[in-house]
């Protein structure tokens, strides 16, 4: 039987490289924007592969293919958008996307925290 393939996920991929949020981390960490080509070519390799109706086999070697199954694949704890628990492994089992997002979760609560903080101070003169 062919392989299911979902647009959806190579489409959410390549939106998420291209968000605002994305943007702004690579920048800081790398000094540079993503060009976000992994995505955008896994894109048009799944809609390629979809469109293979009369050889699976061929679409599923170029879905083995794609940068999203060779580096981040169904592993969770590599995607930087995956929610839940940590695991046993804690922060030490993820990859660097799943740390960043983890970090930014972090710095989130931080700043909530510091302005739930600086609303009882002011409240308190």
């Amino acid at each position: 039987p062919p392989p299911q393939i979902s647009l959806r996920l190579y489409f959410d991929e390549w939106s998420r490289c291209l968000s605002s949020m994305y943007q702004r981390d690579s920048l800081y960490r790398f000094g540079r924007f993503d060009s976000c080509g992994p995505q955008w070519s896994d894109l048009k390799t799944a809609i390629r592969a979809k469109t293979m109706v009369s050889e699976p086999e061929k679409a599923r070697g170029l879905l083995e293919s794609t940068h999203y199954a060779l580096n981040l694949g169904s592993d969770p704890a590599n995607s930087p958008t995956a929610g839940g628990d940590l695991g046993a492994e804690g922060e030490a089992g993820l990859g660097r996307r799943g740390l960043m997002a983890v970090n930014r979760v972090k710095l989130e609560l931080r700043a909530e925290a510091w302005t739930g903080t600086q609303k009882m101070m002011q409240r308190g003169n």
